[in-house]
């Protein structure tokens, strides 16, 4: 399922093309499984912002274990690691991992994910699911 969601994800591209020709619209916020989206952005000057569904604090702890890798200092599955570089000590086992993470496996899931990740980065910036909850809680919706 994983090549076909990839292949429809991309499939997204060129009628969204069509939409931004004919809107102009200031800024694009686009899934971060739309990695494509930051070049589209680019080729019509217009800022691409990635939207997360999850929370800050989820995305801070998995980038902390894509950077430093501390699941790979562990003997088990079972043993838990701090995860560094957040305040605290947040402990996780391997087996909370995701299994493209644990097993350091090169699949067609984790090269789109590493698509994403590049097209991020040259993004403008990132929102988060739950800070557009938050806010939307503050206006009364």
């Amino acid at each position: 399922m994983t090549t076909k969601f990839i292949k429809a994800t991309t499939l997204l591209q060129a009628p969204f093309e069509k939409v931004l020709q004919e809107c102009h619209p200031d800024c694009i916020v686009a899934d971060m499984f739309f990695p494509w989206a930051t070049d589209t952005a680019a080729k019509f000057g217009i800022p691409r912002l990635v939207f997360h569904g999850t929370s800050n604090f989820a995305l801070s702890a998995a980038e902390c274990v894509r950077l430093y890798e501390p699941h790979k200092k562990v003997s088990s599955d079972s043993e838990p690691f701090v995860v560094p570089d957040l305040p605290g000590d947040i402990k996780l086992t391997k087996k909370q991992l995701p299994d493209y993470v644990r097993e350091n496996a090169e699949n067609d899931f984790s090269t789109f994910l590493k698509a994403c990740k590049e097209a991020e980065l040259r993004s403008f910036g990132v929102v988060l699911g739950s800070e557009i909850c938050m806010s939307l809680q503050r206006l009364g919706t």
